[in-house]
């Protein structure tokens, strides 16, 4: 059955008292975003943390939590590059088979608009190309990872501002995967916050504030310190790449304890695609130990490794521009 839009949102209107009324009891679930994916696993993600969150709030009804009393923060926390968008930002995405590319990366897009210094002229990805693999072949990943934003050595950030901003418009919000922004959506509207730990350049993955709703204040991604008003070669740690990212997330949630002035923030779940740079960080917030319920960590298509059981695998495929 299709719902009506217009009808839809003018019942929201009218009864808006009643979904203010029964967010505390129902967990906002009246007048929520409609779901757009077929795929199952974004809904029984999705009941698994309001289960849980929904858990430490009838302990704090019980009297037996501080919830009851003092402001408790919910959180997630996500990659972004295949966990969040189908393919990755800064690479780009190619078909396996044909090796054709289906986009093109903002590495590619920002040499060739000529913000790299070092790689101008008409062949300067290429040659960025080769200096990366070499770099990545001995020196490791986390080194190449570095090398990344390294590569616009010199540059302001706000020179990237409008290419990434126009490029997620018309091009990169076309491949978000529909069951995560579903479920971004519904988090969202629940009160719980979504934040983004991603290895991307910084000044790459925060042009996705507009396309994924997400503030810009909750994205961090691999940021060079600045020498006045231009980037030096110095990365601003810790690095956003394998347990780098576990160390990421424990500084945001300092941040947020200090910032809301309570102690109790609870990561209710982490959403990665790859167990090399996201294995880490899912297994610390499998770990946590809440209140009531289990945080669940979640490995989207994930790489060919021996499972870890103590992650959910789903696969998901439709992406937001299929009908």
């Amino acid at each position: 059955m299709k719902i009506n839009p217009s009808r839809f949102q003018n019942q929201c209107a009218i009864f808006s008292f009643v979904c203010a009324l029964a967010f505390v009891v129902f967990s906002g679930t009246l007048c929520a975003p409609a779901m757009t994916t077929t795929e199952p696993h974004a809904k029984k993600i999705l009941d698994h943390i309001e289960q849980t969150r929904q858990a430490i709030y009838n302990l704090a009804r019980e009297g037996s939590h501080p919830c009851a009393e003092e402001k408790c923060i919910f959180v997630t926390f996500w990659d972004f590059d295949g966990t969040i968008i189908h393919g990755d930002i800064t690479d780009g995405l190619s078909d396996p088979a044909t090796g054709r590319q289906t986009y093109k990366g903002l590495q590619q897009l920002s040499i060739e608009a000529g913000l790299a210094n070092r790689y101008l002229g008409a062949n300067g990805f290429q040659r960025y190309r080769e200096d990366y693999e070499r770099l990545e072949a001995t020196a490791g990943h986390a080194r190449a990872y570095e090398f990344i934003p390294q590569a616009f050595t010199g540059a302001r950030p706000s020179e990237f501002t409008k290419l990434v901003k126009e490029y997620f418009n018309t091009t990169l919000s076309k491949y978000y995967f529909a069951s995560s922004m579903d479920i971004i959506r519904r988090l969202q509207h629940n009160g719980v916050q979504t934040h983004i730990v991603s290895a991307s350049p910084e000044f790459f993955v925060s042009g996705a504030v507009d396309t994924t709703g997400i503030p810009a204040e909750w994205i961090t991604g691999v940021d060079l310190e600045l020498d006045g008003e231009f980037m030096s070669e110095r990365i601003a740690p810790p690095l956003n790449y394998a347990a780098g990212k576990t160390e990421r997330i424990q500084k945001v949630l300092a941040e947020i304890r200090k910032q809301e002035q309570t102690d109790h923030v609870y990561v209710l779940a982490g959403f990665g695609n790859s167990h090399h740079t996201d294995s880490h960080f899912l297994a610390w917030i499998a770990a946590q130990k809440l209140p009531a319920g289990k945080p669940l960590s979640v490995m989207i298509n994930g790489d060919s490794v021996p499972p870890d059981p103590n992650f959910l695998y789903v696969e998901q495929k439709q992406t937001v521009r299929e009908p």
